[in-house]
């Protein structure tokens, strides 16, 4: 546990530590040279790109399986995301390049399905034929009053009954803005697996997302959802699968957040969800340089992609592939860094202030590492090991440390948030700089994240408390004419002076 702990404890007490992303280096390598590839490509935040490679990857999954925790707590293997990401991240194209294996394998099945639902059609249109039939023929002994056929042509008749074609359920792997009611309705006429994808973040979308909390972690927990009419049919939705990416403008998120029932937080929605502030690449990103770096990430990871969708809707979502389990090894890493998560959601420990996300990061961390066994072996997954855990752990805790730096309430003066905000954007954007200490002030107004930040009356006072502290100092430049932020040497991610 003393390795977990050092490593967890040295990222909530030093941002610097803190990796934008990816963390330290158990990450899957074809995911890995994956985000590598799109971050050369598109230019998007690694974060960003990371978030929506994993809801991919749960979409691909998340039919028909499961995973029993070393607890004995079973769980569908679908995650949740939120991203605050600015206009002009490049949060289309990323979900563009990254949702088109989920976007093709739509296409071919909405053309297969095409063909059976024309076949249902025709069996239908026969079906009510031999029904009306047998009415006719029950309607003329009733009238004629030859009563000792009666029996033999009900028989008949609830023969026929019984026989009525179903209609086949299609299938969405993606829905999009939606009503509170329609949410439902969909997974009741659909197969009940789909996602809510969204590269905007839209108000109409959030005002959904608010609309159905209750639906939303009901469907996390892959309990029954059951509606209930009074002027129309009710239904009960068995097993539900819903992938979740939000990728909201940090403006809107923060509107959300300080409504004064802040149901998203509240709810322990958040808290289900594995969220993100990557650090802006706007105003640094670089021109095409002309040739392509050899990754061969992408390709092999689509056509990953491609066969896990195969695998998981190939058969009925009625017919599950048998539970995954963990391997006695995966069990003792998995257990030690629960144990670890929970003393330190105790009274005055370091994850006391955002513990209703802590109490669902192992959870988390058993979807994902059935998640990766499930992207080694699509066709027949393994039992969990101690490597996909060690994997899961460290893509969790990254998204866990990202929460905390976000969320943690220890903070007695809106001033102080400010200022520990601020210079975690100041860490991040200063590892660009040369040399990589220092941060041109003027910068703060046009990229700083999350990016309330950028407003005069929030920066300028947490920037002033993080030079009384001695966390940064300023210094003038009069060969550029302009003044710049200098992180102090134990702020430093380097260590290394202005010169």
């Amino acid at each position: 546990m003393s390795n977990f702990s050092a490593n967890l404890l040295q990222k909530l007490n030093h941002r610097e530590a803190h990796p934008e992303y990816p963390p330290d280096g158990k990450q899957h390598h074809l995911i890995q040279s994956t985000i590598e590839e799109i971050s050369e490509k598109i230019q998007s935040p690694k974060a960003l790109i990371t978030s929506s490679i994993l809801s991919v990857l749960s979409i691909a999954c998340q039919a028909r399986r499961t995973v029993i925790h070393p607890s004995g707590q079973s769980s569908p293997l679908s995650l949740y995301f939120f991203t605050l990401a600015a206009s002009g991240e490049r949060k289309t194209a990323t979900d563009a390049l990254l949702m088109e294996p989920i976007r093709e394998f739509q296409r071919d099945f909405d053309y297969k399905f095409q063909k059976k639902l024309q076949k249902h059609q025709a069996d239908y249109h026969f079906w009510n034929q031999q029904k009306r039939v047998i009415e006719k023929k029950i309607d003329r002994c009733l009238r004629d009053e030859k009563i000792e056929h009666i029996d033999a042509l009900r028989l008949d008749q609830e023969q026929i009954l019984k026989a009525e074609p179903k209609e086949p359920k299609g299938l969405k792997l993606q829905i999009d803005n939606t009503t509170s009611a329609a949410f439902l309705r969909f997974f009741d006429k659909y197969r009940p697996t789909t996602s809510i994808i969204s590269d905007e973040g839209a108000s109409a979308l959030t005002s959904f997302a608010t609309a159905n909390v209750g639906n939303l972690n009901n469907s996390w927990n892959g309990k029954a959802l059951s509606v209930e009419r009074t002027s129309s049919e009710s239904f009960t939705i068995e097993n539900p699968r819903l992938t979740v990416h939000l990728m909201l403008q940090p403006e809107i998120f923060q509107r959300a957040l300080k409504k004064e029932s802040n149901i998203w937080e509240e709810s322990g929605l958040l808290a289900r969800s594995l969220f993100s502030f990557p650090q802006s690449r706007i105003g640094m990103r670089k021109p095409p340089s002309g040739f392509e770096r050899a990754y061969g990430g992408f390709g092999d990871f689509q056509e990953k992609i491609k066969k896990l969708l195969e695998e998981s809707y190939s058969d009925s979502l009625s017919n599950p592939y048998p539970p995954m389990r963990f391997s006695a090894e995966a069990i003792q890493v998995w257990n030690e860094y629960a144990s670890l998560i929970e003393s330190f959601m105790a009274q005055g420990g370091p994850l006391e202030s955002v513990k209703a996300m802590a109490s669902k990061i192992s959870e988390n961390i058993a979807r994902m590492a059935a998640i990766f066994e499930c992207f080694d072996s699509p066709a027949a997954p393994r039992g969990i090991t101690e490597q996909s855990v060690l994997c899961a752990i460290d893509v969790c805790q990254w998204y866990l440390v990202e929460h905390y730096f976000y969320f943690h309430r220890n903070k007695s003066t809106p001033e102080e948030s400010n200022a520990d905000l601020l210079l975690h954007w100041l860490t991040k954007k200063a590892i660009w700089s040369t040399p990589t200490n220092i941060v041109p002030k003027k910068l703060i107004a046009k990229n700083a994240t999350p990016h309330f930040l950028r407003r005069s009356n929030v920066w300028q006072p947490a920037l002033d408390y993080l030079e009384r502290l001695g966390k940064v100092r300023l210094e003038y430049q009069w060969a550029t004419n302009e003044e710049w932020i200098v992180l102090m040497p134990s702020h430093d991610p380097r260590q290394h002076q202005l010169v």
